[in-house]
């Protein structure tokens, strides 16, 4: 049976921080894409896909079970271990109707982000909900900071609540040789933006 809603599916974050990505998303202008890292089973790429244009696509990025870190907290009680957590994924984006507009890649984030074509789509807004540890928040902002398109904002989950996430971004935002900063947050999210001026 299928459900259209995204508060139906399963996953590690509240309706409530689902419908904070939504509305992020619906902000993403035509010809720009969203890229996610660590959708896990895909509740927050259908919020993503919900609210953005049909016309704007997710590229999401994830090891799902390839990743050999156990799962933890409300993980668990979504998917025994992480063999599942792919198609778990795939069946949410059909059973909600977003497939044709989500492009899931199991790979590494960091590595895609260095890899990232220089004639790809412009990214207009990021969700970073992956590798929570310092090296691994630290590898994804260094690899992606440079893609996505200058005021797009970038969300990351757990600044709050993970030292390595909080670090990673207060080492960002307080360095003063770049522009990036924090412009909005709820109780798990961190958003941050470069406004810098593009040179005339």
């Amino acid at each position: 049976m299928a459900y259209k809603k995204p508060e139906n599916v399963a996953g590690l974050i509240s309706n409530e921080d689902g419908r904070f990505l939504h509305d992020y998303a619906a902000g993403v202008p035509a010809g720009m894409c969203i890229v996610e890292i660590g959708p896990f089973t895909g509740k927050s790429t259908v919020f993503l896909a919900n609210g953005c244009e049909d016309s704007v696509v997710i590229y999401t990025y994830d090891l799902w079970e390839d990743n050999h870190r156990p799962i933890s907290g409300g993980g668990t009680q979504i998917v025994r271990d992480r063999t599942d957590s792919h198609k778990v994924f795939i069946d949410n984006i059909k059973k909600c109707g977003v497939n044709n507009k989500v492009f899931p890649a199991k790979y590494d984030s960091a590595k895609a982000g260095r890899e990232w074509p220089d004639d790809s789509m412009p990214i207009g807004l990021m969700y970073i909900d992956g590798d929570h540890r310092y090296p691994g928040v630290k590898a994804d902002l260094n690899a992606w900071l440079p893609q996505v398109a200058q005021g797009a904002p970038i969300i990351l989950d757990d600044y709050f609540s993970n030292r390595g996430v909080k670090r990673a971004v207060d080492e960002l935002v307080n360095d003063d040789t770049n522009y990036w900063s924090i412009v909005d947050q709820t109780e798990r999210f961190v958003v941050i933006q470069n406004n810098q001026e593009d040179p005339e």
